[in-house]
């Protein structure tokens, strides 16, 4: 591996790190945007606490872990709605 993309990947791994940073997760070329815990939590209509309750449960939306941040698409949250998951 080059100086280069090591230098690279160093700089992603900092930005992974940033709790505001919106996260875009590229899948057949298309990106998709991530919503962290109080936003996903803002998109249900339920406390973050309730949230996390629901994920302890294995009963909340599914979710994506990032390093150690877990987030949400809003597809998969609408989804998980449509199929009668709380609001």
């Amino acid at each position: 591996m080059s100086r280069e993309s090591i230098e690279s990947a160093q700089r992603v791994i900092e930005a992974l790190k940033d709790p505001a940073m919106t996260v875009r997760v590229v899948t057949s070329g298309s990106a998709t945007a991530t919503l962290d815990r109080r936003e996903a939590a803002r998109f249900l209509g339920v406390s973050v606490d309730t949230l996390d309750r629901l994920h302890k449960l294995g009963k909340g939306p599914p979710a994506v872990l990032i390093g150690r941040r877990r987030v949400y698409t809003e597809s998969k949250l609408q989804e998980w709605l449509d199929k009668g998951g709380q609001r």
